[in-house]
């Protein structure tokens, strides 16, 4: 076998493998966008469940609050009404933090798992760009692109920028010996 059907056939394979991968991929990148979006499914069903608890303890709370100055005596005007209307808009409050809070982490999880899927989708392209390339140059040496550049020199190749290094008159000597 010839250097340069060996050099053709690897190009050709790595080609071959390199779109495999790629195809790869892009199939775990559809995978990590679909889980991403799963995910923060399950995130706002935990949110909304968390938000429900912590509405029912702030209404045991409350109902513990009035029940326990009505039972001392306390008439329920003035200062002992206004401090149970504040705990109640505390209360409020609270849940509108967790939920607010909730929504930004749920939502910065979500960017940051669709980011990755949108990484791997574009390592994925490159990889199958990278593919063609590869036959590209393996086409380009069994037309005649060949090992040698049109300088003379040895065209190392890669997928991204090929290399040409001049040889000296005894490297293109020795090389054809």
């Amino acid at each position: 076998m010839s250097l340069l059907a060996a050099a053709i056939g690897t190009k050709v394979f790595g080609a071959f493998g390199k779109r495999r991968a790629g195809k790869q991929m892009e199939a775990l990148a559809k995978q990590q966008a679909m889980m991403a979006q799963q995910n923060a499914a399950l995130e706002r069903r935990e949110l909304a469940e968390s938000i429900r608890r912590q509405e029912f303890k702030n209404i045991q709370t409350s109902g513990s609050a009035l029940s326990k100055a009505s039972a001392s005596g306390v008439t329920l005007e003035g200062s002992t009404q206004g401090y149970l209307d504040f705990m109640d808009t505390e209360l409020a409050g609270q849940v509108d933090w967790m939920q607010a809070a909730g929504e930004s982490r749920i939502k910065q999880n979500l960017n940051a798992n669709l980011l990755q899927a949108k990484s791997t989708k574009l390592n994925a392209k490159s990889m199958k760009t990278s593919a063609l390339t590869d036959l590209a140059g393996a086409f380009g040496m069994a037309t005649g692109g060949g090992l040698f550049g049109s300088n003379g020199g040895y065209n190392a190749g890669s997928s991204y920028k090929d290399v040409n290094i001049p040889l000296t008159s005894q490297e293109k000597t020795s090389l054809f010996n």
